[in-house]
């Protein structure tokens, strides 16, 4: 669901910028931008992006798993500092086929943020 979403918001933005109506061109249009942002280089091809464009967006069944270092320069490219600023801000649930299930809350408690992780009792200070 939160890949889902960031490339959703990325494709969008880049569609948009681009004025291109075809999955081709705004995937190159992204893949350029991440290279004119010095992102690139981070599993960025442009055949790499057209598998998440056809996943995400279209709903096709790609074998894609995009590795961390794309999913935070595409992070960046929307706005945020990484893929885990996105979820934070977004408050959406963390969910990888190899990791537990997490899903953070933000408390502001005295002027300080905690981050409360399911079946975690204790919060995480974050400045």
């Amino acid at each position: 669901m939160n890949k889902e979403k960031l490339f959703q918001v990325a494709f969008e933005k880049a569609q948009n910028q681009s004025g291109s109506e075809k999955p081709n061109g705004i995937v190159k249009y992204l893949s350029n931008k991440l290279l004119e942002l010095g992102m690139n280089g981070y599993g960025a091809s442009d055949r790499t992006l057209l598998r998440c464009f056809n996943k995400y967006i279209d709903g096709k069944k790609e074998p894609v798993s995009p590795k961390t270092e794309l999913l935070n320069a595409v992070s960046q490219y929307i706005g945020f500092d990484s893929y885990e600023d996105f979820v934070i801000k977004n408050n959406v649930q963390i969910n990888d086929d190899s990791t537990m299930e997490m899903v953070t809350r933000i408390v502001n408690q005295n002027g300080e943020k905690s981050i409360y992780l399911e079946n975690n009792s204790a919060p995480i200070n974050i400045s």
